[in-house]
């Protein structure tokens, strides 16, 4: 028998991405249940990451929104977000970070299409980010998720996990 070793660290990764199928489907009637899922995601036991912004970029209508924003620095009480619904959907209206990037609302990133990175980049700076990354990934009806993120000193995960955990948003109904 082979046995291999598990990295603990990509061990409860994997356990909470497994629970956020169950959570999406059962608080899909939630307004903000994309909010908890960036919140979860963005947890020292997932992506570990101090701040992540999530926006939907639609060329159709040269449009790019901010969509949630989530600031680690900021904690939320309760070890469990989603016994707490109610609550924690009040600490998120009043999460400032969310709050500048739920305002943003400017052109599509592909009147920049050569410097489309440089000009997410720039918004991100403009909500106070600093050290970011970005990934895109398509999104239903032509359009695409812009998330740019600012990873703690260490302990991120790798590019492909944080693609793995970014694809459920695209799965979670917006509200604008």
């Amino acid at each position: 028998m082979i046995q291999m070793e598990i990295d603990p660290r990509q061990l409860n990764f994997l356990i909470k991405l497994s629970k956020i199928p169950r959570n999406i489907n059962e608080y899909k009637d939630r307004y903000n249940v994309i909010e908890f899922i960036l919140h979860e995601l963005c947890h020292e036991e997932c992506l570990n990451l101090k701040k992540a912004a999530y926006f939907i970029d639609n060329h159709d209508f040269d449009c790019l929104h901010g969509v949630v924003g989530i600031d680690t620095n900021e904690k939320f009480s309760h070890e469990d977000i989603w016994q707490v619904p109610d609550q924690f959907s009040n600490y998120m209206k009043q999460l400032s970070f969310n709050n500048k990037v739920k305002e943003l609302r400017t052109v599509s990133s592909k009147s920049f299409v050569q410097d489309e990175l440089r000009y997410v980049k720039q918004l991100a700076q403009d909500l106070g980010m600093q050290d970011v990354s970005c990934s895109v990934i398509p999104l239903r009806h032509d359009n695409k998720g812009v998330f740019v993120y600012e990873p703690q000193a260490q302990g991120c995960l790798e590019e492909h996990d944080i693609l793995n955990g970014l694809n459920f948003l695209g799965l979670c109904p917006l509200l604008f």
